[in-house]
């Protein structure tokens, strides 16, 4: 599904990174099925999209200090880690906005696992 909208990602005071017309309905998908895992499973999450040729338009990595969100296309960008509790609740309000968006435009959102 191509449902494309601007997407940033920041640390609160700055951006860090910003794309236009960003896949965020497939972005949503990835990081629902990601969550989805078992806590033991999961990892760290590297967006695969269809829409662009390198891996990583997205990533969230785990390290000593927290969880990073961060970009391939911001690799120099210093990004404070987080902890897991803080993380988790806006990447579940990014999935719901973007489903929330999705049924607006008269699409079935189902095909992003909501939570």
């Amino acid at each position: 599904m191509d449902i494309e909208a601007d997407l940033a990602i920041s640390d609160g005071s700055r951006t860090l990174w910003n794309e236009e017309r960003f896949p965020v309905a497939e972005l949503a998908r990835a990081l629902s099925l990601w969550l989805r895992l078992p806590d033991g499973e999961r990892g760290n999450f590297t967006f695969d999209s269809m829409t662009y040729d390198v891996l990583g338009a997205v990533r969230i990595t785990a390290s000593d200090e927290g969880w990073q969100v961060g970009s391939v296309f911001a690799a120099d960008a210093p990004i404070p880690p987080v902890t897991w509790e803080s993380l988790l609740p806006e990447l579940v309000d990014f999935i719901e906005e973007v489903r929330d968006r999705v049924t607006a435009l008269g699409i079935n959102p189902d095909f992003i696992p909501g939570f």
